[in-house]
């Protein structure tokens, strides 16, 4: 029987077989535990993480848990990204379900203006 992680590290490993971020299109990951959320832009080819963000910074306002906590941490990896000169992303949800605090990340990043 399988744990959640193993099942987890398996989905994020299939996933990332066919999600590779470049210069012109970075991956936006995120990582999701049970007290925060983290996400970071990187550029695979040269192994870079151009922009990152996460609830555990200062700037976090609302409880780390909850899904507008993660919203915010779209919008301000967004807003960074783009100071970096980046527009359009590839999403890589890190093997977790699109849902909850992981799609608000993503719904905070297009608002904030990436594409993806």
């Amino acid at each position: 029987m399988q744990n959640r992680q193993v099942a987890r590290d398996r989905r994020h490993r299939r996933v990332r077989k066919k999600v590779r971020g470049t210069a012109a299109r970075p991956r936006l990951a995120v990582f999701r535990s049970n007290k925060h959320i983290y996400a970071q832009v990187i550029d695979d080819v040269a192994g870079r993480t151009l922009a990152s963000a996460s609830t555990v910074e200062s700037g976090a306002t609302d409880s780390p848990k909850t899904v507008g906590a993660a919203k915010g941490v779209g919008e301000r990896l967004g807003e960074r990204a783009k100071a970096a000169g980046v527009s359009s992303v590839v999403f890589d949800r890190g093997g977790f379900k699109y849902h909850g605090r992981v799609a608000a990340v993503a719904d905070g990043a297009r608002s904030a203006g990436l594409e993806f």
